[in-house]
């Protein structure tokens, strides 16, 4: 994929397992909020939006997304793949 030509893809997964996710790695909401937080941070973001509904939350950020679509593929198509950098990308 060339780098003028970006593809944005929407994954999603059962609501229950996403709260026994939370439970198992953060601990609570929380952290996990926290943990969402920190990631803006590491992609080096200026900017970070939180929204929280009774529902659901969701961070989003102006940081640094991944590099390639084989980073997306490598990073999410294996469930709970530690998200270390890859040689070259940070």
């Amino acid at each position: 994929m060339s780098a003028s030509k970006k593809e944005q893809r929407r994954l999603t997964v059962h609501p229950h397992l996403i709260y026994d996710v939370i439970t198992m790695q953060a601990g609570t909401l929380s952290k996990a909020i926290q943990e969402g937080v920190q990631n803006t941070f590491d992609a080096g973001a200026t900017r970070c939006d939180v929204r929280l509904t009774s529902a659901q939350f969701t961070v989003t950020d102006d940081g640094k997304g991944f590099g390639s679509r084989e980073e997306v593929e490598q990073f999410f198509e294996v469930f709970g793949l530690p998200h270390e950098p890859t040689s070259g990308t940070q």
